[in-house]
């Protein structure tokens, strides 16, 4: 046991003493940026160093990214596609598995799932290794056994390297860490704006705000124009699109004209500069900071730089007016500002040259109203402010109601029209009670609609719920009055209606008002010596259908006017 034990150390020992020491100290390492390019630009010279044994290449590096970055190694650096070279992805496919492979983004020799591999928060440190049989091992710094692993039997010469990252995704290297290694960057004939790029982006960090004095104030104005706005009701979110125009210096990127051509401009793509890293303080999501998308940015030779990137916003917006659904009006605030370093910002929101108002689209919601309301408690003569330079701009939205008005009033008023139509025809048939019916049905039908339609929410029942709810008692009331009416037209009876009621039903006011017909009754009707009339069926039998008319004729009436309330008070 005790001679396993220490020939385990032993090679332990010599394992460890193939390799350099490896380093972590980010301080003294250099740097390299890559962003979203998704090509090999810049080639690096491996530096002739003397390693033990059959060691080739001891590489140590680290990198920030939240996937994707690619290492190749190749003999040149005039490169095709599918020319041989080692190309190396560490946290490939969305930071699930890492490759080896023999040519740019193909022939993949080796493959490990080893999931977050990479951090966008913390470098993360490695180390390669590729000896001169073309083993080549990659593995984490302070491990020394490698996570992946291929030999190529016909090892290639390196002699450069270079880095990448897959479009869409950027990348902070960090390379040479310890004294002992000496990589050179090639040097390549340059035209007047590559030249002018490498000098101005070689060593540009675009995570620092590009001041000169880091208590100087950065002065970020700001127009938008909207193209499309909607509010879910339903999950109280607003949804924005557009486009914005940015603008402000960039002391670091300035040049003089002479020296570079007479380029006056660059075009700056993604994060190769500084950018503001805008919020949505009431997002809906936990941060709200994808707000802005990608643009190019255009810089000026005084280092003026102008961006109009598309913009997109999800906020929460407070539902409150559901109650006149739908002619309902909402409003909404959207409060919007800068990240990072917002004590040295200043945010100008030109309101004046937006177009926020929506006039040139059509959707769901018409903007009636904006609002902005700018730099709350920003002091511009006092930098070193605490509170974020933020704005806000409030929307007042009114609901395009055309569509809803004729889907859900139309059936009110057929609804309307038919209670009305019960109180007119005659009770010696079927009509009077199928109307009634007729308009249960459609009631019940769009109540069943709206419950789908309207969103529930427990501040206000929408008014068209509690119209065809009210609808509904009424066409219940409505059956029941035409049931009467029906019952003392067709009835038999042996007496007539009592002298009083008869007096009212008759009366000239009544007949006119009602639009009554003239009743055909004796007019001895009512007195004592007028037996014969008394035993006359036929008067008697008209003297209750003229009641039956009465009563149509006064709830028609009341339904008249009920139903111009119910419309008239809402809308």
């Amino acid at each position: 046991m005790p001679t396993v034990i220490c020939f385990l150390i032993f090679t332990g020992l010599a394992y460890a003493k193939q390799y350099d020491a490896n380093s972590t100290d980010l301080t003294k390492c250099k740097v390299h940026y890559t962003r979203s390019e998704g090509s090999y630009k810049d080639f690096y010279e491996i530096a002739n160093e003397a390693h033990g044994n059959e060691t080739l290449l001891d590489f140590h590096f680290s990198v920030l990214a939240p996937s994707d970055a690619h290492i190749l190694f190749t003999p040149s650096t005039k490169l095709n596609k599918g020319d041989p070279a080692y190309e190396i992805v560490l946290g490939a496919g969305g930071n699930m598995f890492s490759d080896i492979r023999r040519a740019q983004k193909a022939s993949v020799k080796a493959s490990t799932r080893l999931k977050n591999v990479l951090s966008s928060l913390d470098p993360q440190s490695f180390w390669i290794h590729i000896s001169k049989l073309g083993l080549i091992e990659i593995g984490r710094e302070g491990e020394e056994l490698a996570f992946l692993s291929w030999k190529d039997n016909d090892p290639l010469p390196i002699k450069y390297f270079s880095f990448g990252t897959w479009p869409g995704v950027e990348a902070k290297w960090y390379y040479d860490c310890y004294p002992s290694s000496g990589s050179k960057e090639v040097v390549k004939e340059l035209t007047h704006v590559q030249r002018l790029r490498h000098d101005l982006l070689s060593t540009y960090d675009p995570y620092i705000r590009p001041v000169l004095k880091h208590t100087d104030l950065t002065i970020l104005k700001m127009q938008m124009n909207l193209n499309y706005i909607s509010l879910n009701e339903y999950k109280s979110t607003l949804e924005l699109r557009g486009t914005t125009k940015l603008s402000w210096n960039d002391e670091k990127m300035r040049w003089n004209v002479s020296d570079y051509g007479n380029t006056k401009s660059l075009h700056i793509v993604s994060r190769q500069i500084w950018q503001p890293d805008f919020v949505v303080y009431n997002a809906i999501d936990l941060m709200g900071r994808d707000v802005l998308g990608d643009h190019v940015m255009v810089v000026t030779h005084d280092g003026t730089v102008q961006w109009n990137p598309p913009i997109r916003i999800k906020a929460w917006c407070n539902i409150t007016d559901l109650g006149h659904w739908p002619i309902d009006t909402h409003s909404c605030l959207v409060s919007l500002g800068v990240w990072n370093e917002f004590e040295f910002i200043q945010l100008h929101f030109n309101k004046e040259e937006s177009d926020i108002l929506g006039q040139h689209f059509q959707t769901e919601w018409e903007v009636v109203d904006v609002t902005i309301i700018a730099n709350f408690s920003w002091d511009f003569k006092q930098a070193n402010n605490t509170k974020p330079a933020f704005f806000k701009i409030l929307f007042t939205l009114k609901r395009n109601s055309s569509a809803y008005s004729l889907a859900f009033f139309t059936p009110f008023l057929v609804v309307a029209c038919g209670m009305l139509l019960t109180f007119c025809v005659s009770p010696f048939g079927h009509l009077k009670i199928s109307l009634c019916c007729l308009q249960l049905v459609i009631i019940s039908l769009v109540l069943v609609n709206l419950a789908e339609t309207i969103p529930i929410l427990p501040d206000r029942v929408p008014y068209l719920v509690l119209l065809y709810s009210y609808s509904c008692f009424a066409s219940i009331l409505c059956i029941i009055i035409s049931i009467c009416v029906i019952n003392l037209s067709r009835s038999t009876y042996d007496s007539p209606v009592p002298h009083c009621i008869f007096t009212f039903l008759t009366a000239t006011p009544t007949r006119i008002i009602l639009l009554l017909p003239r009743a055909q009754v004796s007019t001895h009707y009512g007195k004592i010596d007028d037996l014969p009339i008394l035993s006359s069926d036929e008067n008697v039998q008209e003297t209750w259908i003229l009641l039956g008319k009465v009563i149509d004729r006064i709830c028609l009436y009341v339904y008249i006017i009920l139903i111009m309330y119910a419309v008239c008070s809402q809308y």
